[in-house]
């Protein structure tokens, strides 16, 4: 007994963690935001900055992607090391995962043609961790979808 609990609060302080360098990683994201938005005041897509990188805050994304791809990697790999049926994130990593997508998958598309020349992306180039998070999001929304269809919305009456 004394060995489920002690496993149980081991999980219980993961997930504290994680949610706490989610919370930190935010900060990066708001740093990427706010390349974005000065890239658009450059008249450059910040796609076609980064790809480029003829600014110093070129450069400093670069960290900032690093990081943030880090902890999704681990992420991903730790749910896939505990697999169930459903998506393994709770709504609020989800979430998160979704802005990491939409902010640093492009990058990696500008890197992916320019330093390797490659072509399709989407059937050769892209990361597997991008994939899985695409895959698990497109699984929650269906499960909602799925419970808002059902009467009560999945809940049962007393």
């Amino acid at each position: 007994m004394e060995k489920q609990e002690r496993k149980f609060l081991m999980g219980k302080k993961k997930y504290f963690i994680s949610c706490t360098k989610l919370a930190e990683l935010k900060i990066f994201m708001t740093y990427l935001e706010w390349y974005k938005n000065s890239s658009k005041d450059k008249e450059v897509g910040y796609y076609d900055s980064y790809k480029n990188k003829l600014y110093r805050s070129d450069l400093d994304v670069d960290e900032f992607c690093k990081r943030l791809t880090n902890y999704w990697i681990d992420m991903v790999e730790e749910a896939e090391k505990k697999p169930r049926k459903g998506p393994f994130f709770r709504k609020q990593f989800l979430l998160g995962a979704t802005n990491y997508r939409r902010m640093v998958e492009p990058l990696y598309i500008g890197k992916y043609y320019k330093e390797k020349g490659g072509r399709d992306y989407e059937n050769q180039g892209r990361d597997r961790h991008f994939i899985l998070l695409e895959q698990w999001l497109k699984q929650w929304q269906n499960d909602q979808n799925e419970s808002r269809s059902t009467p009560n919305h999945g809940k049962e009456k007393w």
